[in-house]
C-alpha cells in the first residue's frame, strides 16, 4: 500500500490527497470536494455576469460541465452541517475552532445557493433519488458518528494524559469505527 506521507515528514506539505480527503469525508465536511466552489461562481456571477450567463448556457448543453457541477454538488450535499460542529467541537482552541467553521459553513451555504441558482432549482427537485438515499442512512450514520467522535474524544484525553496504554488499547475501536463509517457512506474505503 501507499504510505499516507510522500517522504515520510510529519508535516502538512508531506500529506497525500488521500488520507486528507478522507479525513474530510469521514467528519462529513466533504470539504475538498465543494469548497470554493461557491466564491468562485459568486464572484463569476457578480464581476462578469456575461460570463455566468454563458457558463449557464453551457450547463444545459455540455454534458462534461454538469457532470463536475452535480459532482461538486453530490459532495456539498453529502455534509452534515451539525455532523461538521460535532467533529468540531473536537479542536480544543474556541477562536481557531469559530474561525475555521464559521468559514466553511459560510462557504457550505454560499455554494449551496450559488448551485441552486445556476441549476435553477433545488437539489431535492433534480435530484430525488439521490435526495432520498441520503436521507434514509443519515439517523444509522449519525449514530456511528457519535460513536467516533466519543471514542476520538476519550483516545485523545488518554494521549494528553500520557496514557499511552490505554490509548493504544482503543485503536481497534477507532479503526471499526472508521471502517463502518466508510461502509455506512458508500464514498471511502
Amino acid at each position: 500500500p501507499t504510505p499516507p506521507r510522500r517522504t515520510g515528514q510529519a508535516t502538512l506539505d508531506d500529506l497525500r490527497a488521500i488520507p486528507w480527503v478522507f479525513s474530510w469525508t469521514q467528519s462529513r465536511f466533504y470539504l475538498p470536494g465543494w469548497f470554493g466552489t461557491g466564491a468562485a461562481l459568486d464572484k463569476l456571477r457578480t464581476e462578469d455576469s456575461a460570463a455566468w450567463d454563458t457558463l449557464a448556457a453551457e450547463l444545459r448543453r455540455s454534458p462534461f460541465l454538469r457532470y463536475v457541477l452535480t459532482n461538486i454538488e453530490s459532495s456539498l450535499v453529502s455534509a452534515n452541517e451539525s455532523l461538521m460542529r460535532d467533529y468540531a467541537a473536537l479542536v480544543p482552541d474556541g477562536t481557531v475552532r469559530a474561525h475555521f467553521l464559521d468559514m466553511i459553513l459560510a462557504e457550505h451555504q454560499r455554494t449551496r445557493l450559488m448551485l441552486e441558482e445556476l441549476f435553477q432549482g433545488t437539489f431535492r427537485q433534480r435530484r430525488p433519488r439521490l435526495a432520498y438515499t441520503l436521507e434514509i442512512r443519515e439517523e444509522p450514520l449519525a449514530v456511528l458518528h457519535a460513536q467516533q467522535i466519543t471514542l476520538l474524544r476519550e483516545w485523545r484525553a488518554h494521549q494528553e494524559a500520557g496514557r499511552a496504554g490505554d490509548a493504544e488499547a482503543m485503536l481497534p475501536d477507532l479503526l471499526i469505527s472508521i471502517n463502518a463509517l466508510a461502509s455506512g457512506l458508500r464514498t471511502t474505503g
